[in-house]
């Protein structure tokens, strides 16, 4: 078997079942499914030697197809339920490629539910990570809480601070901004993934996104929010270019 060693794979996870929206991956917003959308900024970005949509579904995988991806591979039914994490697919495709000959130095990894994102953005954030001598990339944006504002209920049903440790009247100006993982995002070398089994392995540094582009769809709610969005930034592009 003749070996390939490519540079950089995006996978973009869309499998066929939903709990939170029925066939999400599938659904439109601006005339475009989210994993058309998803597939078309990864291609724009033109940092990839492979973008792999990663599916059991055969209607995602006739979506895919349409937009010029190709299936060397399937994924399992296994790795379709609830239970897996986005993670444990990631490392199946890598080690399906292997399997038929092709290694990569680095995957990135899209998820289809944050249509908000660019290339642009996917492009900066691939070039803060080979910038940098970290393993791991991951894109946040702003909570926009201080440290001291985070609470998690009890069992009881109280209040308690999620930092116990903090001091509880501490003034803003010593308070750490804190930021969320927006699920938009991960990039990794691939050795340093296949031995961590995920993007949040040692030195992670992070690629910062405003909240208007991180929005993360999960509900139908997200959905109604994302085309508001995705419509009125695709007018203020168009705008601004024309």
């Amino acid at each position: 078997m003749i070996v390939k060693n490519n540079t950089t794979l995006c996978v973009v996870p869309a499998r066929g079942g939903s709990k939170g929206i029925k066939n999400k991956n599938l659904k439109k917003i601006s005339g475009k499914s989210l994993l058309q959308i998803t597939i078309e900024e990864a291609k724009n970005s033109q940092l990839f030697d492979t973008v792999h949509v990663s599916t059991e579904s055969k209607d995602i995988k006739k979506e895919a197809e349409n937009y010029g991806i190709d299936f060397p591979f399937m994924r399992e039914a296994k790795l379709a339920e609830d239970n897996i994490h986005v993670s444990e697919v990631v490392a199946d495709v890598l080690l399906s490629y292997k399997k038929v000959g092709i290694n990569f130095n680095n995957v990135c990894l899209l998820m289809p539910t944050s249509p908000l994102r660019t290339s642009s953005h996917i492009k900066e954030a691939f070039n803060k990570f080979m910038s940098s001598d970290s393993d791991f990339l991951v894109s946040v944006c702003e909570l926009g809480k201080l440290e001291t504002n985070l609470r998690y209920f009890n069992d009881s049903g109280l209040l308690e601070y999620f930092n116990k440790d903090l001091e509880k009247n501490k003034s803003r100006q010593n308070c750490k901004q804190i930021y969320t993982v927006n699920g938009s995002i991960f990039i990794a070398k691939v050795s340093s993934f296949l031995d961590a089994k995920t993007f949040h392995g040692k030195d992670v540094i992070g690629y910062e996104m405003d909240s208007f582009h991180s929005i993360d769809i999960n509900t139908y709610k997200d959905l109604e929010l994302a085309e508001i969005l995705f419509s009125y930034s695709r007018s203020a592009q168009i705008i601004k270019t024309g």
